[in-house]
């Protein structure tokens, strides 16, 4: 674009333009079509890719970078290579994950095998499916579901949609996030950091935790006042008073779950959650 305004080019604009899923987009430029997409496009237009266009393609590939090819319906214009590269803390955040019991992460991928091995190799992921449709992504969480159970989706895109409507726990990046995405996921974590998803399943075991330790003493107590009422040993008075006072203890076990939390992942922070900095979590 800078480079189009400092020789002062002039955008032609685009008319009937459409977005094809999982592949790419076309539009009509003075009367003629042109598509921008993965290689499956082109070949999918059974366009001609020359032998030096196959192993530029390749070769970009192989260092783990997206090559988008432009042209038309007859032959290929020109390709454009672009590398996401994967944030600072994903590979320590993997790890963190299977540390805190996960036990499997697998990386569905719309781009081709050799960019998803490369980065996959670089993150230390279990698995790699690349070269997926949206459709090939629910496919593939199906797959999983039936062979570990539960399943988790992380994603932010239009095409991870189906994918994290189709898992247990749907999981979206809320900043990059698209609204389809975050319309579709049960959890929204509303900072691009990684860190969060340890966080969330470190909380989420703790939260459950409480929740046992909460039920099992009720049950006792409950437990404790009908005998002791049965034999006749038991004050109305005192029943009550151990009947009330057993909401308060219940109260402060939960409560001492967000104390131990704060202590426990050595996070600072003021007088409120929302001050929490989950940059911080290892």
């Amino acid at each position: 674009m800078e480079e189009t305004l400092n020789k002062k080019s002039t955008i032609p604009d685009v008319e009937e333009f459409d977005s094809l899923t999982g592949r790419g987009a076309k539009g009509k430029i003075n009367g003629n079509n042109y598509y921008i997409g993965n290689p499956r496009l082109f070949n999918e237009l059974k366009v001609n890719i020359n032998k030096d266009h196959v192993m530029q393609i390749e070769k970009l590939q192989g260092q783990g970078k997206t090559v988008m090819l432009l042209g038309t319906a007859n032959e290929v214009l020109g390709m454009i290579a672009v590398a996401d590269r994967p944030k600072e803390n994903a590979k320590q955040a993997i790890q963190s994950l299977k540390e805190a019991g996960v036990k499997k992460v697998v990386m569905l991928t719309g781009d081709n095998r050799l960019t998803g091995e490369a980065i996959g190799k670089e993150l230390g992921v279990d698995e790699v499916r690349a070269e997926l449709l949206p459709e090939d992504k629910i496919n593939a969480v199906k797959e999983l579901q039936k062979q570990y159970g539960q399943v988790a989706m992380v994603g932010d895109g239009v095409n991870d949609a189906p994918a994290l409507a189709q898992a247990d726990v749907g999981i979206a990046m809320g900043v990059q996030g698209t609204d389809v995405a975050l319309e579709t996921a049960d959890i929204a974590l509303m900072q691009d950091n990684l860190d969060q998803l340890v966080y969330t399943l470190k909380l989420s075991k703790k939260t459950v935790s409480k929740i046992d330790q909460n039920i099992a003493i009720s049950l006792a107590i409950v437990a404790f006042l009908v005998v002791t009422a049965l034999i006749g040993v038991m004050p109305l008075t005192l029943g009550l008073i151990i009947n009330e006072g057993s909401a308060l203890i219940i109260i402060a076990n939960a409560m001492f779950l967000r104390r131990y939390q704060w202590k426990k992942e050595g996070i600072r922070t003021k007088n409120n959650a929302s001050d929490i900095p989950l940059t911080n979590v290892e």
